[in-house]
């Protein structure tokens, strides 16, 4: 399970990305829902996580999860499920403002999370705007419950870098061939292929692309199209990338 393959699913972040204007997210009414299953579930949405490429074969850390920065009056949704499909975590956060978001907590369950890989725990953040004037917990919820893809920008995590490197798509295709593309200002095309490994309970395409540092943070659009022989349907999402050194 812990093979040179899991290198290609690495993307957790890692200690030492401290940025220099850091906030913290804190789950809306101060409870993180999560659990452990005793049979594996699938991932319910067609992405499952997005992320940096950190260092594989480390444990994870769940004290260091960090995403790009949110609009401080925005819900954050956090969905995040293990590679064996057993542990599931859905959970709408608060932000502050900063460059990077520290989640604070990720999980009650912590010393259970370390007993996975890093690359083991997908995680699955967008920011979505807050109904009301004066959001409550239970609207987060039901906001992030409601979300669709149209109106989501996805804040993916970050690894121990000084910036943007390889960006690491995890979706369920349902057994599609997915093509992936990333648009503004430039294109990047998107390498997608189905994992070396034969466990495909949570993800079964994994998406590449090398994306160059940028001064500043910018919103790009993340283009996945599906094909299952017969016709092809297309998913935009938008998703803001940390400037170089955020």
């Amino acid at each position: 399970m812990r093979s040179t393959v899991a290198a290609l699913l690495a993307i957790m972040a890692m200690p030492g990305i401290v940025a220099a204007q850091e906030g913290h997210a804190v789950p809306a009414g101060g409870k993180v829902s999560e659990g452990f299953d005793p049979t594996a579930r699938v991932a319910g949405s067609r992405i499952v996580g997005v992320g940096f490429r950190a260092a594989a074969g480390l444990a994870f850390d769940p004290a260091q999860v960090r995403l790009a920065g949110a609009a401080e009056d925005a819900t954050i949704c956090v969905r995040a499920i293990s590679r064996d499909g057993l542990y599931w975590m859905r959970t709408p956060y608060e932000p502050e403002a900063g460059k990077t978001l520290l989640l604070s907590p990720f999980t009650l369950l912590p010393d259970r999370l370390r007993a996975y890989a890093v690359e083991e725990i997908a995680i699955y953040a967008f920011e979505i705007s807050a109904s009301g004037p004066a959001p409550t917990a239970e609207s987060r919820a039901a906001d992030c419950l409601a979300a669709r893809d149209e109106a989501v920008t996805v804040l993916p995590v970050l690894a121990a870098t000084d910036g943007p490197g390889e960006l690491v798509v995890l979706v369920n295709s349902g057994n599609r061939r997915v093509q992936g593309r990333l648009k503004g200002g430039s294109e990047i095309e998107l390498r997608c292929a189905p994992p070396e490994s034969t466990e495909r309970i949570a993800y079964d395409r994994i998406c590449t692309a090398e994306v160059a540092p940028a001064p500043d943070p910018r919103v790009m659009e993340l283009e996945l199209t599906f094909d299952d022989g017969l016709t092809k349907a297309t998913k935009a999402y938008d998703i803001r990338l940390p400037g170089n050194g955020s």
